[in-house]
């Protein structure tokens, strides 16, 4: 079996990491390359093992190919490497500039770490994260809960297809307007040592 270590660098290796955009800019969750301005969508979910981060990545390719021209897709797994305060700093700053979010909740339960990362954006954004779970089994309260209420409610909407996803992302991209994105984005408070 592999380190795990090997699946915290970027899909390349550590030459393959990138700088968050929209981290140190101005503009907050606006990212500018050439003459556009693109929205910064924040990319949540587990990655522990092979499957979880090509699960993720395909997410990310088809997000890119059918929206790269109007999104800029910030994927922990290419921000975030070092020590826990390092990583925890680098995917609260990305996710704080971002303000739209797409998690991935299946599993048995959703991702202790993505609920922390979807409550968090609920906080600094309201109701913009998109769910996606793919997963059949039941993991909410009330039979017809997909997940947990309190993660169900923070999502604008919880999906189950790809294409559904992508809908629901470009009507969301319909919401954000430039110049509200410029007052949002707190500095990442630094973490407890």
């Amino acid at each position: 079996m592999e380190e795990v270590e090997e699946l915290t660098a970027g899909p390349e290796g550590t030459e393959g990491q990138r700088p968050c955009p929209g981290v140190g800019r101005e503009g907050g969750g606006i990212v500018r390359e050439k003459t556009e301005d693109k929205v910064a969508v924040y990319l949540a979910g587990p990655l522990f093992s092979r499957a979880e981060v090509e699960w993720a990545g395909s997410l990310k390719r088809e997000m890119e190919a059918a929206l790269g021209e109007r999104i800029e897709v910030i994927w922990p797994f290419e921000v975030a490497s070092g020590s826990k305060g390092e990583i925890f700093r680098a995917n609260l700053a990305a996710l704080s500039r971002s303000p739209l979010m797409v998690a991935v909740l299946d599993g048995p339960a959703v991702d202790d770490g993505t609920a922390w990362e979807v409550g968090c954006h609920f906080a600094l954004f309201g109701r913009r994260a998109i769910g996606i779970r793919t997963d059949v089994r039941k993991a909410g309260e009330a039979p017809d809960s997909r997940v947990n209420l309190m993660i169900e409610e923070a999502c604008r909407a919880v999906v189950g297809e790809v294409g559904v996803l992508l809908r629901e992302l470009a009507a969301a991209l319909e919401e954000v307007s430039p110049p509200e994105l410029n007052a949002i984005g707190p500095k990442a408070p630094e973490p407890a040592e």
